[in-house]
């Protein structure tokens, strides 16, 4: 819930100058947010890198053109609504504020300012840009954003005891996962983002924290161009269950294509699905059967697909949309998720969504990854997720595939794309990305086959009709052979 709250500041803490004005040089602004508190320290400061500030810190600020002032003062821990009173000293302005549940109490949240001129509520007004993400790296090679952190309270914390925590860290509430009870926590500029992992761990109001991890799609499988192909009318039978594509997005000319059930831009919620990158719409297209890899036979039907944008337009994407990726997912009834990434480094909140989910009813698969090593990749080694590895057009595992103890198949995992839109060129490319929607698209179909199939029925059925991989003793593979025996066993 949002509410909101217009004001005209009439305090004196700016020196104004319009916009024909100069302003006077940067030294820099030192922004803190407290929960419902502010610190500023700026020493005539344009206005313009004070609205920047806030929207580093995951406010959306909006502003009339023609707004300009410098600014000049010193507030320490003052809240935020008397603070913007002297900040906005001379301009109009509207805070917008979210509401989210905490215990059986309201926490409230500044999320947007607009800002005008003095007595006028403009209707033309353009938003600041948040900035560039920053992103440090953790020993695994993992990286993870700067100066953000998750954290999930502990039962019986009081609403006033988790305001306390975030006064202590200066964090301020971006935005929160109320379904699995998980905050994402904006810090100040320079936090030790790990330093304050170890701190809040030791909190007995605190029962898990851990930094917001990068995720990257795979950068050597499939390609990157949106891609067309004549098999686009294939058709979802009623009532086969759909397959959530949590990747890059959907190219645009797919949008209202019949075997697209429904789509989020989870990286970007303001805006509609896209595809910057086209790993998703290879994966959606694979999928929906209307690509097949090469070595298993083609479906004449499609199976209905989400197709969720997690990624950024840079292949990046968090643990904190990939939560709400995966609850949109849920909301849309997806019966299977297919998640052609992953990272080595081990998220328990991601876990414990996957975890959920899979207690829910939903299948889990990820791609095993393709360095071609035995070390775990998450999500696929979580517990709750079906790890896919891939196999090439002759049926042996694929030299780049990740191995190991935690793998649970192997399928085909090279394909023939177009490499351009529109384009009648093919180029064959391979990766445990390519298998791991045709083993989901596969469940989609069995399940469609026998609807009240139970999660560890299925798993065991699955299990039990793989086919051996030669001279690969440990991972057995699904093949055309052992998807006919796959189908064929009921319940």
């Amino acid at each position: 819930m949002t509410t909101y709250r217009v004001k005209r500041s009439r305090s004196y803490f700016l020196a104004v100058l319009f916009a024909c004005g100069t302003l006077l040089p940067t030294l820099g602004v030192e922004l803190i947010l407290k929960g419902g508190s502010l610190t500023l320290r700026a020493e005539n400061e344009p206005l313009q890198e004070v609205l920047q500030a806030f929207a580093a810190y995951g406010v959306d600020v909006f502003v009339q053109p023609g707004v300009a002032a410098t600014v000049n003062g010193n507030l320490v821990n003052q809240p935020i609504e008397e603070a913007l009173d002297q900040i906005f000293e001379g301009f109009s302005y509207v805070t917008h504020w979210k509401s989210f549940k905490y215990s059986n109490e309201k926490v409230h949240t500044l999320k947007r300012i607009d800002l005008f001129l003095s007595g006028t509520i403009a209707a033309s007004r353009h938003a600041l840009p948040a900035g560039e993400r920053s992103l440090l790296t953790l020993p695994s090679g993992t990286r993870y954003v700067a100066n953000e952190i998750l954290i999930g309270a502990a039962p019986g914390t009081s609403a006033e005891q988790f305001r306390n925590v975030l006064q202590k860290m200066g964090g301020h509430v971006v935005d929160v996962n109320e379904t699995l009870g998980i905050y994402r926590i904006r810090l100040p500029a320079n936090s030790d983002v790990m330093g304050i992992q170890r701190r809040l761990a030791a909190l007995p109001e605190i029962a898990a924290a851990e930094p917001n991890l990068i995720y990257e799609l795979p950068k050597n499988d499939v390609a990157r161009a949106a891609t067309s192909t004549g098999r686009t009318a294939l058709t979802p039978v009623e009532g086969r269950p759909a397959v959530a594509i949590l990747d890059s997005g959907l190219d645009r000319t797919f949008k209202d294509a019949p075997f697209i059930q429904a789509s989020l831009n989870a990286a970007q919620p303001d805006q509609a699905v896209s595809d910057p990158n086209g790993h998703g719409t290879q994966m959606a297209l694979i999928g929906s059967s209307h690509i097949t890899p090469e070595g298993v036979d083609p479906e004449q039907n499609s199976a209905p697909i989400v197709a969720i944008q997690a990624f950024d337009s840079d292949g990046t994407a968090t643990s904190f949309g990939m939560l709400n990726s995966l609850q949109f997912a849920q909301t849309q009834r997806a019966r299977i998720v297919s998640m052609s990434w992953g990272t080595y480094e081990r998220s328990q909140f991601l876990e414990v969504a996957m975890n959920q989910a899979a207690n829910d009813g939903v299948l889990l698969l990820a791609a095993a990854g393709n360095d071609g090593r035995e070390t775990a990749m998450y999500p696929a080694a979580f517990e709750s997720v079906l790890a896919v590895a891939a196999t090439n057009g002759d049926g042996e595992l694929w030299d780049k595939s990740n191995y190991g103890s935690h793998i649970d198949l192997a399928a085909p995992g090279t394909a023939l794309f177009p490499t351009t839109k529109d384009s009648g060129a093919m180029q064959a490319y391979a990766g445990t990305s390519i298998s791991t929607p045709w083993v989901a698209k596969t469940i989609s179909r069995y399940l469609e086959l026998y609807p009240n199939a139970g999660t560890d029925v299925l798993r065991r059925n699955l299990r039990d009709s793989l086919s051996p991989i030669p001279g690969e003793p440990n991972i057995r593979q699904l093949d055309n052979a052992a998807r006919e025996r796959f189908l064929g066993t009921p319940p």
